[in-house]
């Protein structure tokens, strides 16, 4: 009887031992889950992030932990990181498509910037050109010596008279960014009419007043 209480004692003991240690075990599982949830919640709190829910489960966790139920412990930091990481998640994504957006327009706006730096020349004037040759001359005025209008149009701040162009002018040439520049263009140059050496025509006034 005496040896079959001794057997019970020392198992009941090695129970309590076993189940001490499991606590344990537990009590720093959950510490562990708990610290880990407390800096993710603070990383997207450095974000201004709207977290309250992940807040509310690390609050819980702190007191479940303080009143030793571990598990239910574990589980609420394992939730409270979980949101806060998701919270993060979705800033992070929408802060990359913002960046991607804003590079998208910086390639845009370069390549436009490129296009027009393409699309603009200078032109010398030599001994003999008018502005009907040089027009004829130009890639940005597909060849066209009816487009020479354009040219006038904007270069009229040193050309008074189309029909008197002065050497070694440096005329800008732009191609035209609307089909109706061309239209009016080719029209003024068909329909000009009489003209004469060294006054601005009626007519050319007109064009430019367009």
């Amino acid at each position: 009887m005496y040896k079959s209480l001794l057997l019970l004692a020392a198992f009941l003991m090695i129970n309590a031992c076993a189940g001490t240690a499991k606590d344990q075990d537990l009590s720093i599982t959950a510490e562990e889950k708990y610290n880990q949830a407390i800096v993710v919640v603070a990383k997207a709190k450095s974000y201004n992030l709207n977290i309250g829910e992940a807040e509310s489960q690390l609050g819980q966790a702190k007191v479940q932990m303080d009143e030793e139920q571990y598990n239910e412990s574990i589980v609420s930091s394992e939730e409270a990181g979980r949101l806060a990481a998701n919270a993060i998640d979705v800033y992070q994504y929408a802060e990359a498509k913002t960046a991607q957006g804003i590079e998208e327009q910086s390639r845009i706006a370069a390549t436009d910037a490129k296009h027009l730096s393409e699309a603009t020349s200078e032109y010398v004037v030599r001994p003999g050109d008018t502005l009907w040759s040089i027009a004829a001359t130009q890639k940005n005025l597909n060849y066209d010596a009816l487009n020479w209008p354009l040219i006038y149009r904007e270069n009229q701040s040193i050309i008074d008279d189309p029909d008197l162009i002065i050497s070694n002018a440096v005329l800008r040439i732009t191609a035209p960014t609307q089909p109706g520049q061309i239209v009016e263009a080719r029209r003024h140059a068909e329909t000009r009419g009489y003209w004469s050496i060294g006054s601005r025509e009626e007519t050319d006034q007109k064009y430019l007043q367009q």
